[in-house]
């Protein structure tokens, strides 16, 4: 429901013309695109201006940045290379871990391999010292031993000296025997049995003799023999004269024979007792030899024992000074020597590990060679310039998803701007046809004739005609369309709501077309023409007007209420009046009575009165 007071139209009336636009704006239902419109116009200056600080911003930060961005792709670049360098480093180190491995490998170096070397050198040096004793043992020789052998020696060279004799002697006689038995026949013998009976003698004697006292007594048994042979023989030679005594020779005879019994036994025992010494020494001198042997065998295997020593203590020391190598240049690296052992470890265990040929070893020197070389020309970065470019960075990302956002959000509120004065100028323009066309309906009817006219203005500007080539300059732009509106704004470089509503009115008989000519009930009149044609094509659903006629005199009170008949048939409405003019135009009176006090309501309509009239005139 809308209500319009006393005075509404004499306020469009003196509203500037701006004001009337807004006013015609909100009574065609425009109002609310209107505020849209503003309020979108209002973001889209924000908008303007946030994005402009935003662009003035990264104009200002971008020299800075490109500045910080070259040295941090540098720096990039080096954690780039630092990082190719570091697996470099990995596979190269780790290598040198396993040839270092190897070569405490190649030496069967292992936590006891060196102490059980030492282990049995020890043994074989205790084992040495003992044969060496053993060997001095050995080969010294006992004196007694020595002189026993000489004597037994000696003592057989003169036994088998005396043996010869007595055999030689024995044979003597038995040739004189012999020859005895062959000449008895011509002769007597010679008794031979005293010769044999004291050979035997001394045969037994030397068989006997084991003390040199013994020994004595077979010499002096052998002189015995040989005294009694030279008596045989000296007396044989005379027998020889005479015949020898047969019985002499075989007592010499059994006494060489017993001697040379005697002194072959002796001789026998000297011999298997020399032979027994022979032996012992024979036997120590096979255990010297052989301990000999043992002494060079061990000797020999100390020696290779103390080559394989010194071979791994080489080895050993060439290990220590390749470990203290490696973790030096470990350590020039930036490596722990237990990570790159752990990484070896971890491949070696993942089965990840693959040896390096040559030419890889090569390629891999002269990459690390490279990268340092790299990385020693591009040098250190400054860890704040990149905190620094992170920063700027950061903020320069988001000021730019900021402009991104801004730019979006101005767009579209510019879209949506337009989409709104669009709307507005298409409703505008085709309220205003409307209007104008019922304004000047209106206005004819009020003053009998004449032309009325709703035309465009701008602000502080010669007004524009509504629409060009109308038979009136002040006429409306029927043709017009907002958007050519638009366009004519934009080239003059004014807005919207810059654009206001001014009147051009015609008086039958009278050359008046501006408002300031005209009388006050002219102005109300006209006023109430152009309200009447607002309302005639906003059809509100109910409407209330308040002494709008109040203004107005008994014969243009009638002009309204023809008026406002010919607008009952399009809009209901009440009108509060105190004009009689205007209550002849109702339909239906309410009036407001107080009697004792008391206010009573009573409703008159005029259809049914003039009924009852009617039959008060012409009773049936």
């Amino acid at each position: 429901m809308s209500i319009i007071n006393q005075g509404a139209a004499d306020i469009f009336l003196r509203a500037t013309p701006v004001e009337r636009r807004e006013m015609i704006e909100e009574m065609v239902g425009l109002k609310e695109y209107r505020i849209k419109k503003e309020e979108a116009e209002r973001k889209i200056r924000e908008t303007r201006e946030n994005l402009s600080r935003v662009q003035t911003l990264i104009a200002e930060m971008e020299p800075n940045l490109h500045s910080l961005s070259r040295q941090v792709s540098r720096w990039q670049s080096r954690a780039e290379k630092e990082a190719e360098l570091k697996l470099c480093e990995e596979r190269y180190f780790v290598w040198k871990f396993y040839e270092l491995e190897h070569i405490a490998g190649s030496g069967a170096i292992t936590s006891g391999g060196m102490a059980e070397l030492c282990a049995k050198r020890d043994s074989f040096e205790k084992s040495i010292g003992e044969l060496t004793a053993q060997i001095s043992t050995l080969d010294t020789r006992d004196p007694a031993v020595t002189a026993k052998k000489e004597e037994l020696s000696a003592l057989s060279h003169t036994l088998r000296d005396q043996k010869t004799e007595i055999v030689r002697r024995l044979g003597n006689i038995e040739g004189q025997l012999e020859a005895l038995r062959r000449s008895r026949e011509k002769q007597e013998l010679v008794p031979f049995a005293p010769i044999r009976a004291s050979i035997r003698k001394t045969i037994d004697l030397l068989t006997g003799a084991q003390t040199k006292n013994e020994l004595s007594g077979v010499k002096n048994a052998i002189q015995e023999v040989i005294g009694i042979l030279k008596v045989v023989f000296d007396g044989g030679q005379e027998a020889g004269k005479d015949q020898p005594d047969e019985k002499n020779l075989m007592v010499d005879r059994d006494h060489d024979t017993k001697e040379l019994e005697r002194v072959t036994k002796v001789l026998y025992e000297c011999e298997q007792q020399a032979q027994r010494i022979q032996s012992d020494m024979f036997r120590q001198s096979e255990e010297l030899r052989s301990a000999y042997k043992v002494l060079e065998d061990q000797r020999i295997a100390l020696r290779e024992i103390d080559g394989r020593l010194e071979d791994l203590r080489f080895i050993e020391e060439k290990k220590k000074i390749k470990e203290e190598d490696l973790r030096l240049r470990l350590q020039e690296a930036g490596w722990e020597y237990q990570d790159i052992q752990r990484r070896y470890a971890d491949q070696r265990e993942s089965a990840g590990f693959a040896p390096l040929s040559e030419e890889e070893i090569r390629e891999l020197e002269m990459k690390i060679i490279r990268f340092r070389r790299d990385l020693g020309v591009i040098g250190e970065i400054d860890a704040s310039i990149v905190t620094e470019y992170e920063e700027i960075n950061t903020r320069h990302t988001f000021l730019e998803t900021q402009e991104k956002d801004l730019s979006t959000a101005l767009a579209d509120w510019e879209t949506l701007n337009e989409s709104l004065e669009q709307k507005i100028q298409l409703g505008f323009n085709a309220a205003l046809l409307k209007i104008d066309k019922e304004f000047d309906r209106y206005f004819g009817l009020i003053f009998d004739g004449g032309k009325a006219s709703l035309r465009i203005a701008r602000a502080e500007t010669q007004p524009l005609p509504f629409e060009e080539g109308s038979e009136h300059p002040e006429a409306p732009m029927e043709n017009t369309t907002a958007q050519e509106h638009r366009h004519r704004d934009q080239d003059s470089g004014s807005t919207a709501s810059e654009l206001g509503i001014e009147f051009s009115v015609h008086l039958p008989r009278k050359k008046i077309r501006s408002l300031e000519m005209l009388s006050g009930g002219e102005k109300a009149l006209t006023a109430i023409a152009l309200l009447f044609a607002i309302i005639a094509y906003a059809r509100p659903p109910f409407l209330v007007f308040d002494e709008i006629d109040a203004t107005l005199d008994e014969r243009n009170s009638s002009k309204v209420g023809a008026l406002l008949k010919d607008l009952a048939g399009q809009v209901q409405f009440i009108l509060i009046t105190h004009n009689r003019s205007i209550m002849e135009a109702a339909q239906v009176l309410y009036g407001i009575t107080m009697d004792d006090g008391v206010s009573r309501v009573f409703s008159l309509h005029f259809a049914e009165a003039e009924e009852i009239a009617k039959r008060d005139v012409h009773p049936t």
